[in-house]
């Protein structure tokens, strides 16, 4: 799960820009929340050497809306191809330029199954 937030995290300019070490101690927070493993804030700064909990705490903060504001739009996105239906969402790549323009199908189908809740 950390290696999936710092890929989301790295496609995020706004948190590129900001320091690595309450960046990464935030990613150990919030996995050690999502595998159930709970720590707390003052554990996880005691091991960085001049590491504040106010700056990993913001940063938990900062990442959590970002990841939340990305996937609304992701949904937004997905929605808005969903309602387009499957004959008018069209994709051009520069292969299809041979052989016309290729539909989403695969999209709409992974968008549909994105747009549904989970667990």
């Amino acid at each position: 799960h950390g290696q999936m937030l710092i890929r989301a995290i790295s496609t995020i300019d706004s948190l590129n820009r900001k320091k690595r070490d309450p960046l990464c101690a935030a990613v150990v927070y919030m996995t050690c929340r999502e595998h159930k493993v709970p720590r707390t804030l003052d554990e996880i700064t005691e091991q960085v050497h001049g590491l504040l909990k106010r700056d990993v705490g913001r940063m938990f903060l900062l990442i959590s809306k970002e990841l939340q504001a990305q996937a609304a739009r992701q949904a937004h996105a997905a929605k808005m191809a969903a309602s387009m239906g499957p004959g008018r969402a069209r994709v051009a790549t520069p292969s299809s330029a041979d052989t016309g323009p290729a539909t989403s199908a695969s999209a709409s189908a992974s968008a549909s199954a994105s747009a549904s809740p989970s667990a």
